[in-house]
């Protein structure tokens, strides 16, 4: 397998350089400009990633058993929700965030955030309730004949509770995107 991955990398370099002349230039500024960007994005990012899990278990670890596995669920469900609602305009949004700075188009990019501003969370809201209300439904049909013990009403509350986490979420992809695409 090493060898196939080797005779493709080599391959598709002589191909590029082939056909497709480029030049490999260090330059230390942007490098170290580079690495200390990726330093600032990665230490914003690092709570949320690394710490959250391990403070949600903690404290989640002192109510009754399973509510970890509960708020687990839970947060997959609105994971699911916001996927659904919004993965698609993150994506264009990325694409038009990105044309709009190359291009400079100031007054675009503007407008681009505030039309996501104004669509995309009362979409993620709207898909949230109809969900909130399907939940106590589907979640039945799921655990029908299993050992599992969900508590339907405790899964909801958690449901609830998460929802503002993920608006403002939400809320604040446009202005990460646009930092990170400016970068």
């Amino acid at each position: 397998a090493a060898a196939y991955f080797l005779a493709a990398f080599f391959g598709i370099f002589v191909c590029l350089y082939k056909y497709i002349p480029f030049k490999l230039s260090f330059e230390p500024e942007f490098f170290k400009k580079f690495i200390s960007n990726s330093f600032t994005m990665s230490f914003g990012t690092a709570p949320d990633v690394f710490l959250m899990p391990v403070i949600l278990n903690n404290f989640l670890s002192s109510f009754s058993s399973g509510i970890i596995s509960n708020f687990y669920y839970a947060r997959n469900a609105v994971l699911s929700v916001s996927l659904i609602a919004a993965d698609y305009a993150n994506k264009d949004l990325t694409s038009d965030l990105s044309n709009f700075i190359a291009r400079r188009n100031k007054k675009n990019i503007i407008m681009t955030i505030k039309k996501y501003l104004i669509f995309i969370p009362l979409i993620f809201s709207i898909a949230a309730v109809i969900t909130y209300y399907a939940l106590p439904f589907v979640l039945k049909v799921i655990f029908y004949n299993s050992n599992t013990q969900l508590d339907i009403n405790e899964f909801a509350r958690m449901f609830i509770f998460l929802i503002p986490w993920y608006i403002i979420a939400l809320i604040s992809y446009p202005f990460y995107d646009f930092n990170t695409l400016s970068k």
